[in-house]
């Protein structure tokens, strides 16, 4: 953080400033950081990290490549941190609460993304944790209120609360999110999200229709392989 106040533009030894691939900038060394995110306390200090850039650095930073996704990751870690615990030590109010408060900080900086992602990763409490589908319903209904011209926050959402559906066991309001949340246009932003989405649609039609559920497989596999992740394969 220092670095980057001191020397935006980050020059090296010979003097020259450093380049740095298409789509990246220095900011994106921030996401690196996510990785050792194990607690509230450590995620309150990379937010108050962030809030320490510029709004052009921030904007920088939610804008690189690969960024989306990483928004995506930062407030799972939270919850599969507290996953981990035994089930006795989860305090999943806690992480419901903190969830709340990095909406809030996402809100005020208007850092959109982030706000979605913590979102939805309250709804994956919500419903996986606290079997409380109705809360995720709500959520899920006020958050697509607030982002309807956004089509990663409308995806994001809507993906989530087709799977929170399918783990319910209700496959009929299942597959309406989760073929709602594939029609969204998001190019090609969040390929494991998409992936997961196409295979909860298949397990949702399966009883019911086998040839549209190997229909979804098949699209699932065909996104997997067509991925970055999956031509280096």
């Amino acid at each position: 953080l220092q670095g980057l106040k001191l020397c935006p533009q980050l020059i090296g030894p010979t003097g020259k400033r450093i380049r740095f691939p298409k789509g990246l900038g220095p900011e994106f060394m921030f996401w690196s950081t996510t990785a050792g995110i194990k607690s509230t306390e450590d995620l309150l200090d990379w937010m108050s990290t962030i809030e320490q850039l510029t709004p052009e650095q921030r904007t920088s930073l939610v804008n690189s490549k690969h960024a989306a996704d990483a928004c995506v990751e930062l407030p799972k870690r939270l919850w599969l941190s507290e996953l981990k615990k035994p089930t006795g030590d989860q305090r999943w109010d806690d992480v419901l609460a903190t969830l709340d408060r990095m909406v809030r900080w996402a809100e005020g900086l208007h850092l959109e993304l982030l706000k979605v992602a913590a979102i939805r990763t309250k709804m994956i409490v919500l419903g996986q944790c606290k079997r409380d589908l109705d809360a995720v319903v709500c959520v899920a209904l006020s958050a697509l209120s607030e982002s309807s011209a956004v089509p990663r926050a409308r995806f994001l959402i809507k993906e989530c609360l087709g799977e929170q559906f399918r783990y319910a066991g209700r496959d009929c309001e299942a597959l309406r999110w989760l073929d709602e949340a594939q029609a969204e246009s998001i190019g090609d932003d969040f390929v494991l999200e998409r992936t997961d989405g196409l295979l909860h649609a298949s397990c949702a039609s399966g009883v019911t229709d086998v040839k549209r559920a190997v229909r979804y497989a098949e699209s699932a596999i065909e996104l997997a392989r067509s991925s970055p992740l999956g031509k280096r394969q």
